[in-house]
């Protein structure tokens, strides 16, 4: 029964994420993403290493990806032809089709599949969550506190939050005592922070108080209501 519904649970943020995905792909390029500098590249890579975890998560959430067996082909021909046939679409409402970005999607598919063959769903969604929380934050040309101020919080405190209750979840599936009695759940979300803010510093991107201290009340408002699901 728990099993059914954590595939549901996948199925379900799939179908919203692809839906999203379509529209962001069918539209005119937001301004903001041209201040902010963010490579389509980068983008293009990020959504197809999301698109394409979400797709294993909701077919096979319980094993990892083996080579030698046909789903994981399937998936990827799927998300091939749905790559092309996107990248040719953007053509029809003045965007344009371009081949690096299809291979950008490709190498974002590719690299969440051989992510899920070394590990489980789970370790896999915090790596997966880290990777975009760090591109978001370092991989931008522009400073997002001064583009995107309140959409910027927004991101800080959701990444982070996500990050500490994808942790806290991987955490209550392991067997009891493996964790010790360091409070990770708050140790590895807290130095993913300060991880991410030094490199960002190394590019010339001061942190903010209100950025730090945002993402702080998110790993602390996960860490509560994930301990507190946990206790009911």
């Amino acid at each position: 029964m728990v099993q059914a519904l954590r595939k549901k649970v996948m199925i379900l943020l799939l179908a919203l994420y692809w839906l999203v995905l379509f529209v962001l792909t069918h539209v005119p390029m937001p301004d903001l993403v041209h201040q902010a500098g963010v490579s389509d590249k980068t983008l293009h890579f990020l959504a197809y290493l999301v698109l394409m975890f979400l797709l294993w998560g909701a077919i096979k959430p319980y094993q990892k990806v083996n080579w030698r067996r046909g789903a994981v082909w399937w998936l990827l021909l799927i998300v091939v032809v749905y790559g092309g046939v996107d990248e040719w679409l953007q053509g029809c409402v003045g965007r344009t089709t371009d081949l690096k970005d299809f291979l950008a999607d490709l190498g974002g598919s590719a690299t969440s599949l051989v992510l899920l063959s070394v590990l489980d769903l789970w370790p896999a969604s915090l790596v997966v969550t880290a990777a975009t929380v760090f591109s978001l934050n370092c991989l931008t040309r522009a400073d997002l506190t001064q583009v995107w101020p309140v959409g910027n919080l927004v991101l800080h405190f959701f990444g982070y939050g996500l990050f500490t209750a994808l942790l806290a979840y991987y955490r209550s599936l392991s067997r009891p005592g493996r964790w010790g009695r360091v409070p990770w759940t708050l140790v590895v979300p807290l130095g993913l922070l300060a991880l991410i803010k030094l490199a960002a510093w190394t590019l010339d991107k001061r942190p903010a108080f209100d950025e730090i201290m945002t993402a702080t009340a998110g790993i602390v408002m996960a860490k509560v209501l994930t301990d507190t699901v946990r206790v009911l």
